[in-house]
């Protein structure tokens, strides 16, 4: 009986210790692994010279692909809406899908900081979309680019 005693506080005193160890381990670690990663992080995104082809084109040497679906629709009965106050009538047609391709051009890197990096980078880039998986390649469709008022 004394055996048991003796194993059953041995356990328990190792399951509180266990316990706080882990709670003081949760409290601190946080603050840690935010400040490690904050540092990856910002080491990872920096735009240089020397990671250019990782931001510089897309889908560039990440092969990150930018894919868009476009949906269009007929508006059969324009004048009953603008005249009379009527509910549009809206019929979708088949969407087309585009991959976004991209490709920054003239960049300058300036203002440098105490580091020797870059603080300020300006680019002008160059964006077009090519049709992807499609068998309609008899339907071609135009589509305005109303600048800031696109939609992605």
């Amino acid at each position: 009986m004394q055996k048991r005693r003796i194993l059953s506080l041995c356990c328990s005193g190792t399951c509180a210790l266990v316990s706080i160890g882990l709670i003081i381990f949760a409290f601190f670690s946080h603050n840690v692994m935010h400040k490690v990663l904050l540092s990856q992080a910002g080491e990872s995104v920096m735009l240089k010279p020397s990671t250019y082809n990782q931001w510089g084109n897309i889908p560039g040497s990440t092969n990150t692909f930018v894919y868009k679906n476009y949906s269009f629709f007929n508006f059969t009965n324009p004048e009953e809406f603008a005249y009379f106050n009527g509910t549009p009538k809206l019929i979708e047609t088949p969407s087309f899908d585009y991959q976004e391709f991209q490709h920054f051009l003239d960049v300058n890197y300036t203002n440098n900081n105490s580091k020797g990096e870059a603080t300020q980078i300006s680019y002008f880039y160059q964006q077009y979309n090519l049709p992807v998986n499609t068998t309609r390649d008899y339907e071609n469709r135009t589509i305005v680019n109303v600048g800031p008022f696109e939609y992605h």
